[in-house]
C-alpha cells in the first residue's frame, strides 16, 4: 500500500465527500469496497462525508478497513439506516456533538443528513461538518422536495 499523502503546507483540514453509489441497480459493494477504501486511506481526509451507504455497504469490508482510522458520527438509530454518514479521523478530531436525521422517511428513507461539531486536536479550532443527500428525481414536485430538504438542513445549521 502507498504511503498516505501529506497535507499541503498551511492546510489545516482535509475534507472529502463521496457518493459511493448504493447497491440499488445490481452493483454490489464487493465490486468497489476495496478501491474506495484505498482512496480514502491514501488521502486520509479529516472528515469523510458519504452518500448512498445502504445496509449492504455497512456490512461490507469498506467499514472494516476504515475502522482503525475513522469513527462514525452516531445518531438516534442504527447506523445501517443512515445512508449519508459522516466519518472523522480519530487522531486529528474530537467529536463534541453530532447526529443525523432523515428528510422524509415515508418518501425515501435514504435521503437525510449527518452533522458533527468537531475540535481539531492540534489547533483547538472548532467547526461543524455535514454530509447530506437530497431528493434525486427531476420534476417541479421534486424541485420543491429539494427545497424542503434544504430548509431542514438550514434549520439545523
Amino acid at each position: 500500500m502507498e504511503v498516505p499523502l501529506k497535507k499541503m503546507p498551511g492546510a489545516e483540514l482535509r475534507i472529502m465527500t463521496s457518493n459511493i453509489w448504493g447497491d440499488y441497480f445490481g452493483n454490489p459493494p464487493h465490486e468497489r469496497e476495496d478501491a474506495l477504501a484505498d482512496v480514502f486511506l491514501r488521502y486520509l481526509p479529516d472528515t469523510l462525508a458519504m452518500q448512498e451507504v445502504t445496509a449492504n455497504w455497512w456490512k461490507s469490508r469498506l467499514f472494516e478497513r476504515l475502522k482503525d482510522e475513522y469513527a462514525v458520527v452516531e445518531g438516534d438509530g442504527p447506523d445501517q439506516t443512515n445512508h449519508s454518514p459522516l466519518l472523522y479521523r480519530r487522531d486529528s478530531l474530537e467529536l463534541l456533538d453530532g447526529g443525523w436525521q432523515q428528510y422524509h422517511v415515508k418518501l425515501d428513507r435514504s435521503k437525510g443528513f449527518t452533522w458533527g461539531l468537531f475540535k481539531d486536536r492540534k489547533t483547538g479550532k472548532m467547526f461543524v461538518g455535514y454530509s447530506t443527500h437530497f431528493w434525486w428525481k427531476g420534476s417541479d414536485e421534486s424541485n420543491y422536495i429539494r427545497t424542503v430538504n434544504a430548509e431542514k438542513l438550514m434549520a439545523k445549521m
